[in-house]
């Protein structure tokens, strides 16, 4: 095996892993789920060992919307939903965002530019007795692995500062990891913009079919990369089947 895809492999257990943390339940939801961000009792923060500065999260009125208040500057950490959802039963996800500004330095292709003021990842899970045996050489031996479900890839939605020329491209960090353009530049930055998308569409375009049917939600600005600043705002986000 190439040892650079080795590392990359290594690195995606890493992000996937800090994504998930062990106190998070395991037991999937059924049905839809909407967060209209009253508290944020329902969310756990996640961060990465390796930078120590973090993204602040908070209930804030904004335009006389209650919402989610994501700010990161130089800065990255997120917030997780606290259950699990099937792909078959609720595959579309929804949500209305608005960000203020983009990170000019951003750039999909390079590490150094790996920066969004808005992401939604989608984190695809597998439980472990299915997965293959290479899959249980590299993905389950990391302290993070979420009680039966290991992380395997993850789908994100994005808000980029320029056109990539096409919707999806694959994460500097990682050949697991696949970025989705659902916006793009300073034109709308300031407004509130609705966004709803097919996750299992979307999944099958970006990996050729989804990598599995039980996936977790969780949301995050960061700017560790760049060292710019932004701030982002979430008013609701909806998981449902129709």
């Amino acid at each position: 095996m190439d040892f650079r895809r080795l590392l990359s492999l290594c690195a995606a257990v890493a992000l996937l892993g800090a994504l998930l943390s062990p106190r998070i339940a395991p037991g999937r939801g059924k049905g839809g789920f909407r967060e209209e961000f009253s508290d944020l009792a329902r969310w756990e923060e996640f961060s990465f060992p390796s930078i120590p500065r973090h993204s602040r999260y908070s209930v804030s009125e904004i335009d006389g919307v209650r919402a989610l208040k994501m700010e990161s500057r130089a800065s990255a950490s997120g917030l997780i939903l606290k259950r699990t959802f099937s792909l078959r039963e609720t595959p579309f996800l929804s949500f209305r965002a608005r960000v203020e500004n983009v990170y000019r330095k951003g750039d999909a292709r390079r590490k150094e530019g790996d920066d969004y003021p808005l992401r939604i990842y989608v984190i695809f899970l597998e439980r472990r007795e299915n997965l293959s045996f290479f899959e249980k050489l590299f993905l389950t031996d990391n302290p993070f692995n979420l009680g039966d479900f290991v992380p395997i890839s993850t789908l994100t939605y994005v808000w980029a500062n320029r056109d990539w020329g096409e919707k999806i491209v694959t994460n500097p960090f990682s050949q697991r990891a696949k970025m989705y353009m659902i916006e793009k530049g300073e034109k709308n930055a300031g407004k509130w913009m609705i966004f709803r998308r097919n996750i299992r569409d979307d999944a099958s375009r970006a990996f050729g079919s989804p990598p599995s049917d039980t996936f977790a939600i969780a949301v995050m600005n960061d700017s560790d990369n760049t060292g710019e600043s932004s701030i982002s705002f979430l008013d609701f986000i909806e998981v449902s089947g129709e």
